[in-house]
């Protein structure tokens, strides 16, 4: 049994499918995990749409929710 408290919790990142959840619910679709000096980077896949906008040349910028 694995528990952990807080708003971030990873399971098996040792292995090629890490899961992750956070405040409770599950991060989906999770391409790749990195922990580095204390920091935690997250690889998702690119939304399709996104892709062929920006190959299109229109610039995507992402704001913080």
């Amino acid at each position: 049994m694995q528990t952990a408290q807080g708003q971030l919790t990873i399971l098996n990142a040792h292995t090629p499918e890490p899961t992750v959840f956070w405040n409770g619910a599950k991060v989906p679709n999770i391409k790749g995990l990195a922990v580095a000096n204390g920091k935690v980077t997250l690889t998702l896949p690119e939304d399709p749409v996104l892709a062929e906008m920006k190959a299109a040349g229109i610039v995507i910028k992402r704001e913080a929710v």
